[in-house]
């Protein structure tokens, strides 16, 4: 899901990876508000219209727009794996697909492990068939929004029907996993993770940035903390 000025190249990147990475037939598709500069094989879809919204009041803002992938005119049908644009893929999309067939799977958060919370960076689904979720968020989405803070929270505390988690090495968080502890960041290597299928990046660095050693600084009792090293495998992954 793309909107805003969110690189068009983000978009391709992940779709090349994809495609590499699996065997079997799969279609690429992307909610979103700009479909130019798009590669030939993404199928461009506009992100479903929520009118009612007044995102403006929102908790949060903008990130509620995720949602709208429950909805049940989402545009195909079928098991879908979503994937977070800063998602950089390693190895293979097929394991996902075949851990526990037609079921909804979720990353468990890294930062609540005591809890059921999931992380909605990779998920698969059933689209067009959990409009429950879309519908229940819809009845006061201002208050929804405070109440639950953001939309994976949201989601996997208002799902119907049972929530599974992928394997704990498959998707490590870049930050709450990978990255060693401060100041030991500043002169040991983020290490390429053997077991893991894909790695995902949450805000700030992106891997463009975390390619070359870059950690933009939006606060600036930061300015030491974020710091790293360049991560030049993610050179091997498509984000040269």
């Amino acid at each position: 899901m793309r909107w805003g000025n969110w690189p068009v190249a983000d978009v391709n990147n992940l779709y090349r990876a994809v495609m590499r990475n699996t065997k079997r037939k799969t279609n690429f598709y992307v909610l979103t508000d700009n479909m130019e500069g798009l590669e030939p094989g993404i199928v461009a879809l506009p992100i479903p219209e929520i009118p009612f919204w007044d995102m403006t009041r929102m908790h949060g803002g903008q990130g509620w727009r995720k949602l709208a992938m429950w909805a049940k005119n989402i545009g195909f049908s079928g098991e879908t794996l979503y994937l977070d644009l800063d998602v950089v893929v390693l190895g293979s999309v097929d394991d996902f697909f075949d851990y526990k067939p037609g079921e909804f799977c979720i990353i468990r958060n890294w930062t609540e492990k005591l809890t059921k919370i999931g992380n909605s960076s990779i998920v698969k689904f059933m689209a067009g068939t959990a409009e429950h979720i879309l519908d229940k968020f819809s009845r006061d989405p201002v208050a929804n929004s405070f109440a639950f803070g953001n939309e994976q929270i949201f989601v996997t505390k208002n799902f119907e029907g049972k929530i599974n988690f992928w394997p704990k090495r498959w998707c490590p968080s870049f930050k709450k996993t990978l990255l060693p502890f401060w100041p030991l960041r500043l002169i040991m290597d983020v290490p390429l993770p053997q077991d893991a299928r894909m790695v995902v990046f949450t805000g700030s660095p992106r891997p463009v940035d975390a390619l070359k050693g870059r950690w933009p600084i939006f606060k600036w009792r930061n300015k030491y903390i974020h710091k790293i090293r360049p991560v030049k495998w993610l050179s091997g992954y498509g984000w040269d």
